[in-house]
């Protein structure tokens, strides 16, 4: 029977170098100015999901998204965030509601309820949060950083193998997974690394 039963309609986007590294304290490891456009391009309009310290390492909601942090404290977490809101100045009422900015939730399938209408949803990590979403979403966006980068912070189920730095990675992700698009970047004036761009879509 194929995974996709039992999958959500959601994409996991990363960026991770060939030795699994995903991240450095708390923070991208690297500079690459035309992945985080491409990022910015995908996911406008949309919604970002994210664990608690993945949010803290940003410090915002980004503009044009509503961003979901998922968080075994979200009830408190969402209670603090009501009430800010309740003492921030109203829209006008010409403006009509707006779309909410910052939401707490404690499962992912509870995320999934709270989308906004019209809205896609992207898992953006950090580790725990992409071990606990691989086995519930459709579609996987890999940014492979060509380039070994020490970090702190790793994909989970990346090849560990004596001999990380050579294509042997391109195994990832597990299971049943279909190569949909692939794209090389070379390093741009702003890119500290050139880069390949893939999608995977699950089987």
């Amino acid at each position: 029977m194929s995974s996709v039963i039992n999958r959500f309609p959601a994409t996991i986007v990363v960026a991770v170098a060939r030795n699994g590294v995903i991240g450095r304290d708390n923070s991208l490891p690297w500079k690459l100015s035309s992945d985080l456009q491409r990022f910015k391009r995908l996911t406008m309009g949309h919604a970002l999901i994210m664990g608690r310290k993945t949010y803290e390492s940003i410090g915002r909601p980004l503009p044009g998204r509503t961003t979901i942090v998922l968080s075994r404290s979200a009830k408190s977490l969402q209670s603090a965030q009501d009430q800010k809101e309740l003492e921030a100045p109203t829209k006008a009422a010409s403006q009509g509601p707006a779309t909410p900015k910052l939401l707490y939730c404690e499962h992912f399938e509870e995320a999934i309820d709270k989308l906004p209408q019209g809205t896609h949803p992207f898992v953006v990590g950090g580790s725990e949060i992409y071990k606990l979403t691989l086995p519930l979403v459709n579609r996987i966006w890999i940014t492979r950083i060509l380039a070994d980068v020490a970090g702190d912070a790793y994909m989970p189920e990346w090849p560990k193998t004596p001999n990380a730095a050579t294509e042997s990675s391109i195994n990832w992700p597990p299971g049943d997974w279909k190569l949909t698009f692939q794209e090389s970047v070379p390093a741009g004036p702003k890119d500290e690394w050139p880069t390949c761009f893939e999608e995977w879509v699950a089987i």
